[in-house]
């Protein structure tokens, strides 16, 4: 059996180790990421019920059209035509939040 310590010194010879950046957010990206998840939540809360119920069960919670269907009662059509509505309504109150909040980011 070959010693493994013997061949380490021989590729380190060579090794050099780079710069490289760190895994972790900076505070600022931290901070952004934060607020844009508050905005969002709002976002959602802002929703009439009928639609932030099947927003949250498919875009959040990741659980099938069908699921979503048996679970609540409906039938798929309905599931998937309040999901569009509820995204475009999330879509269209997130618009100036989030145009305003890109703006700070800017200046």
């Amino acid at each position: 059996m070959q010693s493994l310590d013997k061949n380490e010194t021989e590729e380190d010879c060579g090794f050099r180790p780079r710069q490289i950046a760190a895994w972790q957010e900076n505070p600022e990206q931290s901070h952004s990421r934060i607020e844009i998840r508050h905005i969002v939540e709002k976002g959602l809360l802002s929703l009439p019920s009928k639609y932030r119920a099947i927003v949250m069960l498919r875009d959040i919670e990741q659980v099938s059209t069908d699921e979503v269907a048996c679970q609540l009662g409906l039938s798929v059509p309905i599931v998937k035509t309040r999901l569009l509505k509820g995204r475009l309504m999330l879509r269209e109150w997130l618009s100036p939040h989030l145009a305003a909040s890109g703006k700070r980011a800017a200046q």
